[in-house]
């Protein structure tokens, strides 16, 4: 299955959320069990509209295969059936689109005779792309004209059906086909693009294809030609020198055998001898031995009768330096991939979505550092507490440090509940006293939010100006005071944004603020102590 492998990156399969499963391997059994966990939309690749053209990409999966896979699909109740489809494959034929608009009305039809009513069936097609080491990186990328002229064709035809269709981009794909199989030449050409602002292009709303379009024109590089371009298959490539531990002559061999419309059969059953020199194939037979040493060992699982009660702790942390550019989301990310790798026993939530019961104070902007920040996790009760900051600290990067972690009681106000003042240091110059002074004169200040016009002058508790150093605290509304006493704080109150007020106390542009260095010193709550620290 090399040839589909290195070529098209995905077989013929279905994914729920899990890892990809072969048609051919789908049961109801196995069915059964993945619906029992979650039951979402399912997704089919069957790459190619026909059995010729599967071949020619070495998708041995026939039409009989594909039809009992929707029969059992929709038979255990699955109602989203995606099908995913590729365009412009190399020696594909009218008959071979015709094939994709069958097969997807196959699915309806199938789907609305079991299951009794109207099913979603959603099509994905993308333009082939040829890639290095791969059979195909000889081949030319078909026509841009012919690639949108298919996708139009099939469009009309879904929408003629009731099938929804999503296609990809043609000017992506093109892009993908220059740069795939580019050489020396297409360094000018990417660096013309990243100067006139290209960025983001894998995100619809930022990609702009004109901008490609110049850097072309001034680089001398035809996009259209430079795609479609047929490589000769005895002439040296640019990225030969790298060793992937195929050969070239079996890429030569695929390549031959692709235009014959033979296929490969699996590499887990019998060996091609691509290169890769897997030590447990037999050299003679050509037959991959699968004895008990290559399978995982089974696991002997006892029914767990108690479960015993997880640990609650508050860990303190820092997040400084190069990763303060690191948002919220990205931070969570880095702690619990350090727990995992220090072999810390988290504890998940119940239910279909099953989540670390891990929970965060107030989100830091990105680009501003803090230096005692929070987050509240269970944990189980084997963890060794002495050791527990070392070990976690042991698999962070550079910037973000564990301080402190203290056991809690499970029902401790929650950080986001508790916290409602923060303290800031910025640095400034000295142009900017006077509109911070001016700021501060004010007994109000109005600025428009989603829900309507908000005063953030009462947000801003105090203001210290120390050389070139703004020491500020902020305060969400209702004030804590009012928060301790009828709990209103983060639920119908005013919270903070930071850079909103610094935008009116320093009248400056948002963009020009985050250039300048930020710290959050403190997070503080009100009890009948007065502020305190979480």
């Amino acid at each position: 299955m090399l040839r589909t492998f290195n070529t098209l990156c995905s077989g013929y399969n279905a994914a729920i959320s899990l890892p990809s499963l072969r048609v051919g391997s789908v049961s109801k059994s196995l069915l059964k069990e993945i619906k029992s966990v979650r039951k979402t939309g399912f997704t089919i690749a069957p790459e190619a509209g026909t059995q010729r053209m599967r071949s020619v990409i070495n998708k041995d999966v026939t039409e009989e295969e594909y039809k009992e896979t929707l029969e059992m699909l929709f038979t255990e109740g699955w109602k989203n059936i995606k099908l995913y489809f590729m365009i412009g494959l190399p020696t594909e034929t009218e008959k071979d689109i015709e094939g994709i608009i069958s097969m997807a009305e196959t699915a309806l039809i199938k789907g609305r005779k079991i299951a009794g009513r109207r099913v979603n069936i959603n099509v994905g097609i993308s333009a082939f792309v040829p890639k290095a080491h791969t059979p195909f990186q000889w081949f030319g990328q078909e026509a841009y004209e012919e690639l949108r002229a298919k996708q139009s064709l099939l469009r009309k035809a879904f929408s003629k059906k009731g099938v929804n269709f999503k296609g990809q981009h043609v000017e992506l794909s093109l892009l993908e086909a220059v740069i795939s199989r580019g050489g020396t030449e297409c360094a000018g050409l990417i660096e013309t693009a990243w100067k006139s602002g290209c960025r983001f292009d894998g995100w619809s709303e930022t990609f702009d294809f004109s901008k490609w379009q110049n850097a072309s024109e001034k680089t001398g590089i035809d996009l259209y030609g430079y795609a479609s371009r047929t490589l000769d298959i005895s002439t040296a490539l640019p990225w030969d020198f790298i060793d992937t531990g195929v050969t070239k002559e079996f890429l030569k061999s695929e390549y031959q055998k692709a235009l014959k419309e033979i296929t490969t059969p699996d590499c887990m059953h019998t060996c091609s001898a691509c290169g890769l020199g897997c030590k447990d194939r037999d050299q003679g037979s050509g037959v991959r031995l699968l004895t008990t040493d290559n399978r995982q060992p089974k696991t002997n699982l006892s029914p767990i009768t108690h479960y015993p009660s997880p640990i609650k702790i508050r860990v303190r942390f820092s997040k400084t330096g190069v990763l303060r550019y690191l948002s919220h989301s990205e931070v969570m990310t880095a702690l619990l991939r350090a727990m995992r790798r220090a072999g810390i026993t988290l504890t998940y939530s119940a239910g279909f979505h099953p989540h670390p019961k891990i929970s965060f104070g107030p989100a830091l902007p990105v680009g501003v550092e803090g230096i005692n920040e929070y987050f509240d996790i269970e944990l189980s009760p084997s963890v060794n507490m002495p050791d527990l900051l070392f070990e976690i600290n042991a698999c962070l990067p550079k910037g973000l440090e564990i301080l402190a972690v203290t056991p809690i009681d499970k029902n401790k106000k929650s950080l986001n509940e508790f916290i409602s003042r923060y303290e800031y240091e910025i640095t400034i110059d000295k142009t900017m006293n006077e509109s911070i002074n001016s700021f501060m004169n004010l007994s109000n200040y109005h600025v428009t939010r989603e829900e309507g016009a908000i005063d953030i002058r009462p947000l801003v508790e105090t203001v210290n100006i120390n050389n070139e150093s703004l020491h500020l605290f902020l305060t969400d509304l209702p004030t804590a005071r009012q928060a301790c006493l009828t709990g209103k704080a983060g639920k119908n109150g005013t919270k903070v944004r930071l850079y909103e007020i610094l935008k009116e106390i320093l009248q400056k542009p948002v963009e020009k603020i985050q250039t300048i260095p930020i710290k959050r010193i403190r997070l503080y709550g009100y009890t009948d102590r007065g502020w305190t620290e979480p």
